[in-house]
């Protein structure tokens, strides 16, 4: 998988589980006090937040870290 395909999947992972939780944009920055030019990026699929920014937004869902970014492996290329 390209790092652009990963932006793309993780992004739509967000976007889902956001939905699923009827939070919107504004109120998840406030939640994970992520700056709102770097949530639309993850949003977009532009970046992916660092590891410790990717466990403050699994929290404001109430999902796991793997639920954002657990790929299939097979989706890699080596």
């Amino acid at each position: 998988m390209r790092d652009q395909e990963w932006n793309r999947e993780f992004s739509r992972r967000l976007r889902c589980k956001m939905n699923e939780r009827l939070i919107k944009q504004k109120a998840l920055c406030e939640l994970t006090d992520i700056s709102q030019p770097s949530m639309s990026k993850y949003m977009k699929g532009f970046q992916v937040p660092n590891s410790y920014e990717l466990h403050k937004i699994a929290r404001a869902l109430e999902c796991s870290t793997d639920e954002l970014i657990n790929f299939d492996e097979s989706d890699y290329y080596y």
